[in-house]
């Protein structure tokens, strides 16, 4: 089965095909700043220590059937429609956007 999902065939390069940055860094973006975000997306991603305790502004937010942590020191500070978004880029960001991601892509 060749070109299937399980594949190990190297992606084609085309028209159309989005090629990954030379230099292996992420991309730039619409506005030159390698890593950039929208102005109304400001966290301190200052602590870059593993949480060994719940934050203190840690919630549980109902999503349907489901609940998911929110923090407003860490994530998500931004809501659009049903994309929650805007994590800190931190250790405990990344946990939390771990929970919510999943949560909101089955549907919830």
């Amino acid at each position: 089965m060749a070109g299937g999902p399980l594949s190990s065939a190297a992606p084609k390069e085309g028209p159309g095909s989005p090629a990954a940055p030379k230099d292996g860094q992420p991309d730039a973006g619409e506005d030159g700043a390698a890593g950039a975000r929208p102005g109304d997306c400001l966290t301190d991603d200052s602590d870059r220590t593993p949480p060994t305790v719940s934050p203190q502004d840690l919630r549980w937010r109902a999503l349907g059937l489901t609940k998911v942590p929110v923090s407003p020191s860490a994530g998500p500070v931004r809501t659009s429609g049903a994309v929650m978004w805007c994590f800190a880029r931190t250790p405990l960001g990344a946990v939390l956007a771990a929970h919510v991601i999943p949560a909101r892509m089955s549907g919830e």
